[in-house]
């Protein structure tokens, strides 16, 4: 089957769904990983405990819909950018899934906010933010 890969029980997964799992697992070059979130339907964090929301914010980054927990500290990375759901409410997380799959209206609302949200830190300018401060550091003799 083209297009299709064998996982190690002998079962087909699309090629797609295979890079995402070796994302997962953390051997994917960043740049591969980014690119999954610019292609993806939706990008699901239900997260129960996060220290900033990295995962959402990445994904809002590279333009992607994002459904996250209302809980810990996703809301603050989401914003109104994205869907919040409660990570303990299975029917909400099937809703949201399903608005973000089956509405390209609404799917394409929430790329756009996502990539208004973090458009003041995309990487150029994080990079020049980076630079110039370290350009003070290194002025102020530490």
């Amino acid at each position: 089957m083209e297009g299709m890969t064998t996982v190690p029980d002998a079962s087909p997964m699309p090629a797609a769904l295979r890079q995402a799992a070796k994302a997962a697992k953390g051997f994917m070059p960043p740049e591969e990983g980014l690119a999954l979130y610019r292609t993806a339907a939706a990008v699901a964090v239900p997260s129960l405990a996060e220290g900033f929301g990295l995962v959402a914010a990445e994904a809002q980054a590279c333009g992607a819909a994002v459904i996250a927990a209302n809980a810990s500290a996703l809301p603050e990375a989401v914003g109104e950018a994205g869907m919040l759901v409660d990570p303990h409410d299975a029917d909400g997380w099937t809703a949201a899934l399903r608005e973000l799959l089956d509405d390209r209206e609404s799917n394409a609302r929430y790329r756009a906010r996502a990539l208004q949200r973090w458009a003041p830190v995309l990487p150029q300018r994080t990079t020049e933010g980076f630079l110039a401060a370290l350009d003070r550091t290194v002025d102020d003799g530490a």
